[in-house]
């Protein structure tokens, strides 16, 4: 897996997104693909439904995502884009976002699930205010 760069850490800050090269194999991504499919085949949408769509697994209750999720080395590939000495702590809750079309999005500002809440100064939680 290749580090983040400063250019891609700053694009993360100022555009809510950034791609990081190489932390997901062609395999997990099969694998990802294959449990979301199976998430989303159990618990579908309604007929009608467009925009976005989320599920929101308990990892205690499902070892094949939690296991995935850990195998993945997703933590180690986002700590680069937060302020350094801030750990993540271990997730309790996956959220599985779905985007039924046709829905036109537009990140509003940059996050992580599950990380949103500020600290308690207020301050956002990624490296140099990450706004």
């Amino acid at each position: 897996m290749e580090k983040p760069t400063p250019v891609t850490i700053n694009g993360f800050h100022r555009d809510g997104y950034c791609v990081l090269p190489g932390v997901l194999t062609t395999g997990l991504i099969r694998r990802w693909r294959s449990l979301l499919s199976r998430h989303i085949a159990l618990t579908p949408p309604a007929p009608d439904r467009t925009g976005p769509y989320f599920l929101w697994p308990t990892l205690a209750q499902d070892a094949e995502l939690r296991d995935l999720y850990q195998i993945s080395g997703i933590t180690d590939a986002v700590q680069p884009v937060l302020r350094a000495g801030l750990g993540l702590p271990a997730p309790e809750v996956a959220q599985l976002a779905f985007t039924l079309p046709p829905h036109p999005h537009h990140p509003g500002a940059p996050h992580i699930d599950g990380l949103t809440p500020t600290e308690d100064d207020g301050e956002d939680f990624t490296r140099d205010g990450g706004r």
